[in-house]
């Protein structure tokens, strides 16, 4: 893949887990590095689930190969948090990361 392709910035997070004062379990999504990616949208839908109208959207992240990515990650762009559900190392070649991930978003009943 050609450099000038990854022309995006993507967030990859990982869960944290810590104890708040008074000793509630916390956890948050540390950011791990930020990278460039291209992005490509696959598929989406909507469906009505809890009187909600909610919309889910597929898409594929490509980027360098890192060895640390995992499938229990976020990632995050500048049009919205996603959640991993893959990534591919295309051809175990080591060169490039497909990450295909889930982005949920829910609107009000309608």
């Amino acid at each position: 893949m050609q450099a000038g392709r990854l022309n995006r910035r993507l967030t990859l997070m990982q869960p944290s887990v810590s104890r708040e004062a008074m000793g509630a379990v916390k956890r948050e999504w540390t950011p791990v590095a930020t990278v460039w990616c291209t992005k490509e949208p696959l598929r989406g839908r909507e469906f009505f689930e809890s009187q909600k109208t909610t919309s889910e959207a597929t898409t594929r992240f490509t980027i360098r190969h890192r060895d640390d990515v995992k499938q229990t990650w976020k990632c995050q762009d500048n049009d919205g948090s996603y959640t991993i559900i893959a990534v591919i190392n295309p051809n175990d070649a080591n060169r490039m990361l497909q990450i295909m991930a889930k982005e949920l978003t829910s609107g009000e009943p309608g």
